[in-house]
């Protein structure tokens, strides 16, 4: 479930960079900052991921 909130998070953010229309940079340089936080997030949540369908649940 953690995992689907990052990658939804990760979707708004991208798009909201992609229609970007006006020249902001403050605001284009504030989400691509949130962006990548989301982005290691979601890195480190699979990685720790102890679901019952991961790896780490049926350990071998």
């Amino acid at each position: 479930m953690e995992q689907f909130v990052h990658q939804q998070t990760i979707a708004i953010f991208r798009r909201l960079l992609s229609t970007q229309t006006d020249n902001d940079d403050a605001r284009r340089e504030r989400l691509l900052k949130l962006l990548a936080a989301e982005e290691a997030k979601s890195i480190l949540a699979s990685r720790h991921d102890v679901s019952p369908g991961s790896a780490f649940a049926h350990p071998r």
